[in-house]
Order: C-alpha cells, then structure tokens, then sequence
C-alpha cells in the first residue's frame, strides 16, 4: 500500500495484511471495516474488533482478499 488508509470496505469474508515490513510482525493480520468497529464486530470471529483492526498501514502488503 502506497498510502495509511482507513478500510470502510472489503470485498469477501476475509482481509489479511501483511504488515511486517513496517511493524516486523510476521503473522498476517485480519482487518476489519470502521462499520465492525461500531457494530463491536470481526471478521475473525475469535478476535474482539479494536480501534487499530480498520488502519491500514503504508508499505503493507495484501495478501488475502480486497479492498
């Protein structure tokens, strides 16, 4: 990603990012849209939506789904 974003929108069930370039973790995260933020929802169904899970951060990489 050339750009900090903030995901209002995702095509599919699933957006994992791959964020170690900038952050050095290595798992992929799942993101979720501001709108889960406010509904209190995931879209990984065992993880609590956080303030930080709608940011996407620049130098990520997509790896799965789109946005």
């Amino acid at each position: 990603m050339p750009v900090d974003a903030l995901l209002l929108k995702f095509d599919g069930a699933v957006l994992k990012i791959d964020e170690s370039s900038v952050t050095g973790e290595s798992d992929m995260i799942v993101k979720c849209t501001i709108s889960d933020i406010l509904a209190n929802r995931s879209a990984d169904a065992e993880a609590e939506p956080d303030s930080q899970c709608a940011v996407l951060i620049s130098g990520s990489t997509v790896n799965e789904g789109t946005a």
